[in-house]
């Protein structure tokens, strides 16, 4: 917060440098006598008188005859947005109050617009006093024309007070004096503290007045210090288009922040005030005495700051006086009028930092790119950051033909590195920070590659990798031999991808084989898998085979299945076998001949199947035979079978017959009878017999003729067959 100074005036009045008469109550000349503010010297800026102005129409500055040589002191106090509350406090009998002293700026405007040292016609001076006070709400009222005039001035001219109202009101919003030019309201005395003999009036301590200052600038010159010696040398141009910005340094940081309060900016350009072009000049004006500034420059892309205040600071008009890290020059007070032209600035050409790298296909998914593993092209890759000047940083290119990226001309920095678009037909793969320290925290992301002066980080690389597949087929395994030949395939069979991924994240997939049996899993990662068949229904299950890439084979499941970046594992295959049958008769062999022709069938005969299956499982099944004499074994797997016939009563054994996959034959057994994958082996037959008689008569052949006709028996024969 500004501290006010303390500054004695002598308060005998005088005529005013305009021609004010003796005796005006209200606007006067005042003599510095002694000050310790800079704004104030015992010679003062207009001369040994100042023109003076009172703020309160309601407070006197004298009791009857002004003694003479009376003295006093005041305070006096900046006008900036940020000391109104002191002011506020400081003069508490301005009726205004701080909506009046924010209408300070439109009586500095008026102040200066209407009064530069010739008013012209008597009344003037008045009428300027009378529109100050309306202004910071001190409403005149009738005796407007007697407060102005103290009884010994002629009335007001028409030029009113009120006329002078909506100038100042409207054109003073903001308003700065140029420099050179007084600041009206650059300083407000509040002369409270009188000597102990100076009378008080009304019960107050004081008169607020408005007291002119002359304005002050600041600003010099931006150059590129070509030989980088600190110092302006002939030949080096001024730079153009640089910030500078104005603040006081409130918090004593020594660069603008938060702190502080923010006062403008400006961009270096041509010199108006000398004939010709001058490159990288700047200028703020209209700053108030006694003050502390700094001003702050903002280094281009591609520039640092030269050393400051070489030798010393003894060559404080050439040298640069910008801090070589924030850009801030030291804080400065202006005296009145005074134009501070040593703040500069150099600049010299920082060596451009660069970042490089690659996107690339990692063949073996390592992170590393190496010989022979092929760059992408037209990949969108995005630079962010922030810069040492702490300016925020977003550049994009697209990698060449041969996968390469570069930013270069890179301020020192702290930036990442983004792969803004997955190239197509690739998956994300494996990326690698580069020759300077970096880290990789997500996908696609290179961040934290800290950058200083020339240094480049290279290498900074985005591997992505080519899509792994993994397929096979279901089909009838006809040979039963796990080999995949022109057999049948097996179509709408449900088959589940499961695994771990070189992410370790789970995959879980599922589909259908096609009209062909085939089935394929696409766009896979690295990573481990297996894949379960769900049984075809009509079929047994036959061999499975682990395809190209090798894996481990149980009932309906081939795991552990390994597949790199690119690779595609195929005949990953489950072979189903087509279920055998075996089948045949029971028959009345009325021929006796082993053939089963149009003969009698024999049914409810038990026959059991027995053997052992392709698997080594012991089976055992029985039937019973149908009207037909019919009777059948179906769903078999392939294997080695016998069957057996539980003699019928009422039948002779007969010849038994080994079926069309052929076999062994004994008494109502068939055994050792082949069945293959599909295979329907018939006429597995058992005939049976019909048992025969022989009969005759032992008779009186009365007629010995052989031929029995009505004779007589003989009974009690023995007959022997």
């Amino acid at each position: 917060m500004y501290i006010p100074p303390s500054i004695t005036f002598n308060a005998s009045l005088s005529p005013g440098l305009n021609g004010s008469p003796f005796g005006f109550p209200s606007f006067f000349d005042l003599t510095i006598l002694s000050s310790t503010s800079v704004a104030f010297t015992p010679t003062s800026p207009s001369g040994s008188l100042i023109d003076s102005w009172c703020l309160d129409r309601t407070v006197g500055l004298f009791n009857g005859p002004l003694p003479p040589n009376v003295y006093y002191s005041a305070n006096l106090y900046s006008t900036a947005t940020a000391e109104l509350g002191i002011l506020n406090a400081a003069m508490p009998q301005l009726a205004g109050g701080a909506a009046g002293l924010n209408q300070l700026d439109s009586v500095n405007w008026l102040l200066n617009s209407y009064y530069k040292g010739t008013l012209g016609a008597n009344g003037i001076w008045q009428n300027v006093q009378g529109a100050v006070w309306q202004l910071i709400g001190q409403n005149p009222d009738v005796n407007l024309n007697n407060d102005l005039t103290g009884g010994n001035q002629a009335a007001i001219s028409a030029l009113t007070a009120q006329a002078l109202l909506p100038v100042g009101s409207g054109g003073g919003d903001g308003y700065v004096a140029d420099q050179g030019q007084q600041q009206y309201l650059g300083i407000v005395a509040d002369p409270r503290l009188f000597a102990p003999d100076f009378p008080t009036v009304n019960g107050s301590t004081g008169q607020p007045l408005i007291i002119p200052v002359l304005a002050a600038k600041l600003g010099d010159f931006v150059w590129n210090d070509l030989n980088a010696n600190g110092l302006q040398d002939a030949n080096e141009p001024g730079v153009d288009g640089v910030t500078v910005t104005l603040f006081r340094d409130i918090d004593g940081s020594g660069s603008f922040n938060a702190g502080d309060q923010l006062l403008g900016t400006t961009v270096t350009g041509d010199n108006p005030n000398v004939v010709g072009s001058q490159q990288g000049y700047y200028e703020f004006n209209g700053l108030t005495p006694g003050l502390q500034y700094q001003v702050q420059f903002t280094a281009p892309n591609g520039f640092g700051f030269t050393s400051a205040n070489v030798n010393g600071n003894s060559n404080d008009t050439i040298d640069s006086d910008a801090n070589i890290v924030t850009g801030a020059a030291p804080a400065v007070s202006l005296a009145p009028g005074e134009f501070n032209s040593t703040l500069d600035a150099g600049l010299v050409a920082l060596p451009g930092a660069a970042i490089n790298g690659f996107v690339y296909c990692d063949d073996n998914n390592n992170g590393i790119k190496e010989v022979g593993e092929q760059g992408i092209g037209g990949v969108t890759v995005t630079l962010t950051g922030t810069n040492d000047l702490n300016q925020p940083v977003l550049v994009t290119t697209t990698t060449a033909a041969d996968g390469s990226y570069s930013f270069t001309d890179l301020r020192p920095g702290t930036y990442k590195v983004t792969e803004t678009t997955q190239p197509p037909g690739k998956l994300d793969g494996k990326d690698t920070a580069g020759t300077t320290p970096g880290s990789v925290a997500t996908n696609e992301m290179i961040s934290n590659i800290v950058l200083t002066p020339g240094l480049i980080s290279n290498n900074n690389n985005f591997g992505e990798i080519l899509p792994a597949k993994l397929s096979g087929y279901v089909y009838q395994d006809v040979g039963n031999d796990g080999i995949r030949n022109a057999e049948p395939a097996i179509a709408g069979v449900t088959i589940t991808l499961m695994g771990t991924d070189d992410l370790g994240a789970a995959v879980s997939a599922t589909t259908t084989t096609n009209a062909l049996g085939f089935y394929e899993f696409a766009n896979l990662r690295p990573g481990t898998y297996r894949v379960n068949e769900a049984q075809p229904a009509g079929f047994l299950d036959g061999k499975d085979t682990a395809g190209s890439t090798g894996g481990t084979v149980t009932n309906d499941q081939i795991a552990a299945i390994p597949l790199l970046a690119g690779q595609n594992s195929v005949e990953n295959n489950f072979g189903e076998l087509p279920p055998a049958s075996l089948s045949g008769y029971v028959y009345q062999d009325a021929g006796n001949d082993g053939i089963r022709n149009a003969e009698p069938a024999i049914a409810g005969v038990t026959i059991t199947l027995n053997g052992t299956n392709d698997l080594g499982a012991i089976v055992a099944v029985t039937t019973t035979t149908n009207a037909a004499g019919f009777y059948q074994f179906t769903n078999l797997r392939p294997g080695t079978y016998r069957v057996n016939e539980a003699q019928p009563a009422g039948f002779l054994d007969g010849k038994d017959t080994a079926g069309s996959t052929g076999g062994t034959v004994t008494n109502d057994q068939l055994a050792a009878i082949p069945l293959l994958a599909g295979q329907n082996s018939i006429e597995n037959n058992f005939g049976e017999l019909p048992p025969a008689s022989l009969s005759g008569y032992v008779y009186q052949d009365a007629g010995n003729d052989g031929i029995r006709n009505a004779e007589p028996a003989i009974a009690g024969v023995t007959i022997t067959l």
